[in-house]
């Protein structure tokens, strides 16, 4: 129950423009590549001393951002997709980049020299990007309960990687994954330094904060003073701290030379870190390392997968007509309750739970959630064990089911509306 209650609330996040990116990046995901095999292919290069680079673009990393150009391979730099723009701009080509923000702005993907750039991305992320960008995308689970059923109906195991919220949290998680010994931040403030929040490179506009507004709070910062933060800051700069204490093997380093102080993580320099860490070093191809990974799915499992795929709609049609003899039954039951016996009303209640198990555990249910959130999960809750005195409990489970099937065959009716509008499996063959 706890589980379902879970997903429930994730599911109930999803709105039209959510439900536009999940079909655009599940067809998408069949040509593209997974985070487990990019997680394989970088931990099995021989990294001994090299470090990992998480730029993230705070407003600090105006200061050092020039120094990147020394690192030259000789260690990983992963870029977060705000930052793009400004290590384009001094020439530092990024060895991967990311994005998961489902809102992210396209402009910070128009600078030339992106569209190439290998990217981990996750199923929600802006489905738009790929209109600029040829590179390959590395997905990564984030808990769609479609994604996982789907992929292990081809034996597929795509990767997960945790997440603290912001998009350098799942870099950071990439750098742990691919058994980095040291990895350092830079422009990690986590804070707005000067009332700024972004570098100036990121945007071509951006607004300072209003710390008058109430939303803005103190904490301490690199150099022992207070510096501004908010909420959601706050909460990563906590998340990267429990990750750090959990992996007490790796050495961290905070870079970013501003910011909120991040415990755990040791203060330096950019510049002392590229001299203790990256001179004596030979250069890597990085990005090579990532493009070298296979493709997600092989020949087969491409073809099932958009079998799966173009099997939706006959599908739905038949939830469908299983959903209608459900509303029967439920009108059945209303309409004579007072005339069954018990044994009566438990055939079909019976009926009604056998209906509700198969909606389960169809494939197309774990997507119809996102179009039916609020009822939908009264389903699976309704189908506890039946008391021997049923009608004292008759009018609940009635009431709830018809809730359940009205809010299914809804959305349903919209998912087919979808499944016309987004897959089109002409493009995939």
């Amino acid at each position: 129950m706890n589980r379902l209650s879970c997903r429930k609330n994730t599911d109930i996040a999803f709105n039209g423009e959510h439900i536009e990116n999940f079909w655009h990046n599940i067809l998408d995901l069949i040509d593209q590549y997974g985070v487990k095999d990019l997680i394989k292919n970088i931990e099995n290069e021989n990294k001994e001393g090299y470090p990992a680079f998480i730029v993230s673009a705070g407003p600090s990393l105006d200061k050092n951002i020039d120094m990147l150009k020394e690192v030259k391979g000789r260690g990983m730099i992963m870029a977060v997709d705000t930052a793009i723009k400004p290590l384009l701009k001094k020439g530092i080509v990024p060895d991967i980049v990311a994005s998961v923000d489902p809102h992210k702005p396209l402009e910070l993907f128009q600078y030339r020299g992106t569209e190439n750039l290998p990217m981990l991305v996750d199923i929600n992320y802006n489905s738009k990007i790929d209109l600029l960008h040829n590179g390959k995308r590395f997905y990564t689970w984030s808990g769609e309960p479609f994604v996982k059923e789907f992929l292990e109906k081809m034996g597929i195991d795509l990767g997960v990687i945790e997440s603290g919220g912001s998009v350098a949290c799942n870099l950071f998680s990439l750098a742990i994954m691919s058994k980095f010994e040291t990895i350092v931040l830079i422009g990690q403030d986590l804070a707005y330094p000067n009332k700024k929040g972004h570098s100036s490179a990121s945007y071509d506009s951006e607004s300072n904060i209003d710390i008058e507004s109430g939303k803005y709070f103190k904490v301490e910062d690199i150099y022992g003073n207070h510096v501004y933060t908010e909420g959601n800051m706050n909460a990563y700069r906590k998340w990267f701290e429990a990750t750090i204490s959990r992996n007490p093997s790796i050495r961290f380093i905070d870079a970013t030379e501003g910011g909120a102080k991040i415990k755990g993580t040791e203060i330096m320099t950019l510049s002392s870190v590229i001299n203790e860490c990256c001179n004596k070093l030979s250069e890597k191809n990085w990005i090579k390392i990532v493009n070298d990974c296979p493709k997600l799915m092989n020949k087969e499992q491409r073809k099932q997968a958009i079998e799966i795929l173009g099997k939706m709609p006959q599908n739905l049609e038949y939830l469908k007509e299983m959903l209608d003899d459900g509303m029967e039954t439920i009108e059945r039951i209303r309409n004579n309750k007072g005339e069954l016996e018990n044994d009566e009303i438990k055939k079909s209640i019976q009926e009604i739970m056998e209906i509700n198990s198969v909606l389960q555990d169809s494939l197309e249910a774990k997507i119809l959630g996102m179009y039916n959130a609020e009822t939908g999960y009264t389903v699976a809750m309704s189908a506890y064990r039946v008391k021997e005195d049923i009608k004292s409990d008759v009018d609940d489970i009635v009431k709830m089911c018809e809730m359940s099937y009205k809010g299914y065959l809804q959305a349903i009716e919209n998912m087919q509306v979808d499944c016309n509008n987004y897959i089109d499996l002409t493009k995939l063959n």
